[in-house]
């Protein structure tokens, strides 16, 4: 698509140098001047969302591993060993067979 664009004589006079400098036509100088400019453009953007993801990764990290440190911290261990029996009685509960999963026992050599 062509394009004009209206420079200033001293910016046309560099343009015009720097094409004879390197054997190309001003207008191509100019697209390939442009064309560098807006993918340099687009690897800031890449970068700058790649340390974006980064930081929100890190966060969520930070988070989870406070979360974890609350409940390391905060748990009583008797809430624990009420959590415990739930979970084995419900186990030994449904099971098909008549031999339980957690034989009371075996509590305290196996389990």
């Amino acid at each position: 698509m062509p394009t004009v664009v209206t420079l200033p004589p001293d910016i046309e006079v560099r343009v015009i140098a720097e094409a004879a400098r390197v054997g190309v036509t001003p207008e191509r100088l100019v697209a390939d001047l442009l064309e560098r400019q807006l993918t340099a453009g687009r690897r800031v953007d890449a970068v700058a969302e790649a340390a974006e993801a980064a930081r929100v990764a890190a966060d969520r990290r930070a988070a989870v591993a406070a979360l974890l440190d609350s409940w390391i911290n905060a748990s009583d261990p008797s809430d624990q060993q009420e959590t415990l029996d739930v979970l084995i009685k419900g186990l030994d509960a449904n099971r098909p067979g008549q031999r339980p999963h957690f034989p009371p026992e075996a509590k305290g050599r196996t389990w």
